[in-house]
């Protein structure tokens, strides 16, 4: 997975490719809450089990058929009968859990080229040290912020203390039991009290920090300024001198976030014309596993083949 920020971040930039004064850019300018909120959304089962116990949701949102639940949900957003505010809550968080995926599928396998496969238990540590170090670079170099002042627990606890933040929960868990219904209900209320429990107790203020100790690490995130002078040998290799799925080698800012953003617009707007035209919804997002950015259905790693 991208880190959290750089999820943030990527549908932060992705806003301004949408009109102002159209819907579509309506909604997402003036729902950024529940938009961040449906950008980290995979993942807070992930940290969610620390209190809860197991990895079930997580790794279904993950791994099984991960295209599922924005086409279910999508559907449900073309047939309602009523498009007023809740529609416009519910759309942004679908839009942010599209962020979700479409970042992971784009940079997933670049930090896999970067430090080795996921599935090798011998550099998961690696793949946090990556992702995280690619975090705070490029929430400075594109948001001008230190991820210390980004405030992150207290943007989703905004979204969740709305009045209408149970709509949207229900919306995500409807979808998500439909998708896949062999598995145990999904408890989007007990889930997401859990991480905001765990961001609250969270070591040293690092809210964020504690969503990897699941992985059974000790990281927490460094400054911006620390990290650039104390480690310039990881900035080269995690952030400006990468090896690309490709075989090329590039920078993470140009070749992983500002090209996640691209493909981020694409899928959007696909998802603009299914609402507001005639675009297929079921040819708008892969079936991706979410570690490596292929295609379940077809096998193709679509962003890098």
């Amino acid at each position: 997975m991208a880190g959290a920020y750089t999820h943030m971040a990527i549908v932060a930039d992705a806003i301004k490719s949408f009109a102002v004064d159209q819907k579509f850019g309506k909604i997402l300018r003036e729902n950024k809450n529940f938009l961040t909120f449906g950008s980290v959304s995979p993942d807070i089962p992930y940290l969610a089990h620390l209190a809860l116990g197991g990895f079930g949701w997580a790794d279904i949102m993950h791994y099984h058929k991960t295209n599922g639940i924005v086409k279910k949900a999508l559907h449900s957003l073309s047939a309602a009968k009523t498009k007023g505010k809740i529609w416009n809550y519910q759309m942004a968080w679908l839009l942010g859990f599209v962020g979700h995926l479409v970042a992971d599928a784009t940079i997933h396998p670049i930090v896999e080229s970067i430090v080795g496969p996921y599935t090798d238990k011998d550099v998961r540590n690696n793949h946090r040290e990556c992702e995280m170090i690619q975090d705070v670079m490029i929430f400075k170099d594109v948001m001008n912020l230190e991820l210390s002042a980004a405030e992150y627990s207290d943007l989703l606890k905004s979204c969740i203390d709305h009045l209408s933040f149970d709509k949207v929960a229900f919306f995500w868990a409807a979808h998500a039991e439909v998708n896949c219904p062999m598995a145990d209900s999904f408890s989007a209320k007990n889930i997401i009290d859990s991480y905001i429990k765990e961001l609250d107790t969270a070591e040293g203020g690092n809210a964020i920090a504690k969503a990897f100790r699941h992985f059974g690490l000790d990281y927490v995130y460094r400054t911006y300024s620390d990290i650039t002078k104390k480690s310039p040998d990881l900035v080269n290799k995690y952030y400006a001198n990468i090896q690309l799925p490709n075989g090329l080698t590039g920078s993470f800012r140009k070749d992983g976030f500002e090209y996640a953003v691209k493909n981020l617009v694409t899928i959007w707007s696909k998802i603009e014309r299914s609402l507001f035209s005639t675009e297929n919804i079921a040819n708008i997002i892969p079936n991706w596993n979410l570690d490596t950015g292929i295609d379940q259905d077809t096998e193709i790693r679509t962003y890098w083949s």
